[in-house]
């Protein structure tokens, strides 16, 4: 039945089947960034695209601070593409870097959403927490 759950999705790894270079294999192509959490309290942290699909893509990133700490968290986070390709063919890969101003924040912790955004792929969000003393 071409209707049901999962009728495009043989593996069920959420990739329909005309996208997925596996189609039963549910590891591959594997998630788009690397890692799924970035810990930013003693350093910055470098996140990787890899492009385990048939389609080369272009992307642009960016970081959304939680509701509560919104307006107190914004315009600290710095992204250094400096080195980063803004398209990543199939098999391919780039890297790029998160760091943020604690200056003059209060202690705490905090937490914040970095959004990959594709032309090809739905949004990849991978969860940014720090914590200032």
């Amino acid at each position: 039945d071409p209707e049901a759950p999962n009728a495009w999705d043989m593996d069920e790894d959420g990739l329909p089947d005309f996208q997925d270079p596996a189609i039963d294999d549910s590891g591959l192509p594997g998630p788009l960034a690397f890692p799924a959490q970035l810990d930013l309290t003693l350093a910055p942290a470098t996140v990787s695209l890899v492009n385990g699909r048939l389609d080369t893509f272009s992307w642009t990133a960016e970081i959304v601070p939680a509701a509560p700490v919104a307006a107190l968290l914004q315009g600290r986070f710095t992204l250094d593409l400096s080195g980063a390709s803004a398209t990543v063919a199939p098999g391919g890969s780039t890297s790029f870097t998160v760091d943020v101003d604690r200056a003059g924040l209060p202690g705490g912790l905090y937490e914040a959403t970095l959004l990959i955004h594709t032309d090809t792929f739905q949004t990849e969000q991978v969860r940014v927490v720090f914590r200032v003393s």
